[in-house]
C-alpha cells in the first residue's frame, strides 16, 4: 500500500468508529430510555416522565447532529 491509501484507510476507519458510536449509543441506550419514559409517561401522565422523554430525544438529536456537523465537509469514504 502506498502512503495515500494508508491515510484514506485511517480516515475511513475513524469515520466508521465515529459512526458506530453515534449509531450504537442511540440504538442501545436512548432506545431503552425512550421506551422506559414513554411507557411510564403513557401510564402515569403528569408525573414528570415527559421530561425524560424530551431529554432522551434531545440527546439523540444532539448526538446525531454532532456527528453530521463533524463530517459535513468530508466526502464519503
Amino acid at each position: 500500500m502506498n502512503k495515500q491509501t494508508d491515510e484514506e484507510y485511517k480516515k475511513s476507519k475513524k469515520v466508521f468508529i465515529d459512526f458506530l458510536k453515534v449509531f450504537l449509543l442511540p440504538m442501545l441506550v436512548n432506545k431503552f430510555f425512550l421506551v422506559y419514559f414513554g411507557v411510564n409517561y403513557s401510564n402515569y401522565p403528569g408525573r414528570g416522565y415527559g421530561y425524560g422523554v424530551i431529554i432522551a430525544l434531545l440527546s439523540l438529536f444532539i448526538t446525531i447532529s454532532a456527528f453530521l456537523w463533524k463530517y459535513r465537509n468530508i466526502d464519503d469514504p
